[in-house]
């Protein structure tokens, strides 16, 4: 190979070796520039964020570390931003419930619900903080409206539930009133005490009352010995099957006078309750329906002025349904009782909240009896006043 020619060679090598790093330096441009490209993407997405969504992730963060004072404080901040955030609200509701702070977690939920009432956690944080705060109707209501956005959820069907528990025992516990007038005639005469000599008298009148006392257990007691005990124990069984069965035999009579008061009603009412066998059952029904069949119901509203108890309710629907209903072929009479105490039952005092206190299987009564009114017209709105629908 001559000069010239090696010296082409050298410079077609230093050629290439320059072609090379100016590829080289265009992909290694290239790739800084992509490199700050993504860089840049990163960087405005981080700063397109607002201050409000930081604070909301950095309160959510918080959070799942169980550091809740942070968590409020982080939320608090966010609401700075946007007062009205339902969300957030909530959110700060509930690390205020895992505080403790059960007041704080109600108003906040409140506020959430102002900003939107179909919020469902915000009803539900809300009925926890009420029960634990001892607001057990008010936190009914929240798992009940709960409940009626999400139908489906088992955890709501579960505080409900349990928050009806929590009411009925509450109710329970709640003393009664009981109605009853004093009648002031006048002050008795002072008693002064026996004079000496009614002393002497009393004595002598106890003396011969024990003499006498005396001479007549002497023979009671030789005649208890001399009688024999039962030789088997089926003689004893025996006569106490009698007797229960004697008694069993026994009805309570129904009062001449329609009840004016809920104590009145009550009185009766639990004096007819279901015992004994099948046909005392049957009889103790029958009288109950007619107990029902003397009131008028447009009465009820003033009869029960504070409401009625719950399973009260439950048991005038199982009548309704196996008494007056019950026959093969019922009477128009008959039917219009049922839809009249159906729909005057639905004016008393707090019903809306006596009907939360009941479940699906305890309302099976109230449903039968209102669908078997449906046939004879349009009754829409008591199954929605019953919560049925």
């Amino acid at each position: 190979m001559g000069k010239d020619a090696a010296l082409k060679e050298a410079d077609d090598e230093e050629d290439a070796k320059h072609e090379v790093l100016e590829a080289t330096t265009s992909v290694q441009s290239s790739d800084l520039n992509s490199r700050g490209m993504a860089t840049t993407k990163v960087s405005s997405s981080v700063a397109s964020k607002s201050r409000e969504e930081l604070e909301k992730e950095e309160g959510n963060a918080h959070y799942k570390r169980g550091d809740y004072v942070a968590a409020i404080k982080s939320y608090t901040r966010c609401l700075g931003y946007s007062p009205q955030n339902a969300v957030v609200l909530s959110n700060r509701a509930m690390a205020y419930l895992k505080n403790r702070e059960f007041a704080n977690a109600e108003d906040d939920c409140t506020l959430a619900l102002k900003a939107d009432p179909t919020h469902i956690k915000s009803y539900s944080r809300r009925g926890t903080a009420r029960n634990s705060l001892g607001k057990h109707r008010l936190a009914l209501l929240d798992f009940h409206r709960a409940a009626t956005l999400d139908p489906k959820s088992r955890q709501i069907q579960a505080q409900l539930q349990s928050t009806r528990e929590l009411v009925r025992t509450a109710i329970k516990r709640s003393p009664k009133r009981t109605e009853f007038s004093i009648e002031v005639v006048g002050e008795p005469a002072l008693d002064k005490g026996p004079t000496p000599e009614e002393k002497k008298e009393n004595v002598k009148s106890l003396q011969q009352v024990q003499s006498s006392s005396d001479t007549k257990q002497k023979p009671a007691i030789q005649e208890s010995v001399s009688d024999p005990l039962p030789t088997s124990k089926a003689a004893t069984v025996e006569s106490t099957a009698v007797k229960k069965k004697q008694s069993s035999g026994i009805l309570p009579k129904l009062p001449k006078m329609v009840p004016v008061t809920s104590y009145e009603f009550n009185r009766v009412w639990k004096s007819l309750a279901l015992r004994g066998d099948a046909d005392q059952k049957s009889a103790l029904l029958n009288l109950r329906a007619e107990y029902l069949r003397m009131m008028n119901p447009s009465t009820l509203h003033t009869v029960f002025k504070t409401g009625m108890e719950s399973d009260v309710l439950c048991e005038i629907f199982h009548v309704l349904r196996e008494v007056v209903l019950g026959a093969t072929e019922v009477e128009k009479e008959d039917n219009q009782l049922a839809l009249a105490f159906s729909s005057e039952l639905t004016k008393i005092p707090r019903f809306n909240m006596t009907i939360m206190l009941l479940s699906a299987s305890e309302k099976k009564d109230m449903a039968w009896v209102i669908n078997h009114l449906e046939a004879d017209g349009n009754i829409a709105n008591l199954k929605k006043l019953y919560d049925l629908s």
